[in-house]
């Protein structure tokens, strides 16, 4: 059993008094059914990032299948939040997806859907995308600049989105910018995720690690760590010292 029992979309906090238990009183608007395709370790990593790409791709005029060549760049592609919003832009309507990773993870972003991948050990996007050229950038890592920059990339009529940082003090006209915290309040948009997953539109959700739940602190830490690609899960049910899978 793993700390998210059921396809749910509760943020779940350190401080959180009684979080980490076998048993929660969950929102029944903030539960989902469980994806078939997905382990249930799988199944509780996936609602909280998986709603806070929605809601941004929402905010960024999503779906796209109305509109042609819509090109959307995903700032970090091989991370928590970025290995699961490449291919949800896809499945959405995008046309092209760019996005970045490390150099040992740069095949494997592409793997996820990603036309594009940057080696940002080498480059940054923003240094290889021309002017007024991409319709939406989603930007899930927030650096310092990273949205002056975005405004230089994007198109009259495109969406700078953001779920940290700092908003470009310099908009271009014509652009929209937001940043977008996660409300985690409609059941349906579960469905949704649940929905691309099962159809095989999101098909690679890597959990690097998982704990047990004595073992806590060390994946917290491991979590800060900065080097996770993809998410950490905690097993309720696994023996302290438990081989870390």
């Amino acid at each position: 059993m793993f700390v998210v029992i059921s396809f749910v979309s509760h943020h779940i906090r350190a401080d959180d008094v009684g979080a980490f238990a076998e048993y929660a009183i969950a929102d029944e608007r903030q539960v989902g059914l469980k994806p078939k395709k997905l382990s249930w370790a799988q199944a509780g990593v996936v609602p909280l990032v998986g709603l806070t790409n929605l809601e941004s791709f929402y905010a960024a005029g999503a779906p796209w299948f109305d509109k042609s060549n819509v090109t959307v760049v995903v700032t970090s592609g091989q991370g928590g939040t970025g290995h699961i919003a490449v291919p949800m832009a896809k499945a959405l309507g995008a046309t092209t997806v760019i996005s970045t990773a490390s150099t040992d993870n740069v095949e494997w972003v592409k793997s996820l859907g990603a036309d594009v991948v940057v080696d940002f050990t080498k480059e940054t996007v923003w240094s290889t995308l021309p002017d007024d050229s991409v319709d939406v950038v989603y930007d899930n890592i927030g650096l310092p600049g990273n949205a002056d920059a975005a405004m230089k990339a994007l198109r009259v009529g495109g969406h700078l989105v953001m779920i940290q940082g700092d908003l470009s003090e310099h908009p271009k006209d014509g652009v929209s910018q937001t940043r977008i915290l996660c409300k985690a309040d409609d059941y349906r948009k579960l469905d949704t995720i649940a929905a691309m997953v099962d159809a095989g539109n999101i098909s690679d959700v890597r959990v690097q690690n998982t704990w047990p739940l004595a073992q806590i602190g060390e994946a917290y830490n491991e979590q800060a760590s900065g080097s996770v690609v993809g998410k950490v899960a905690v097993s309720i049910g696994s023996p302290p010292n438990a081989t870390v899978q």
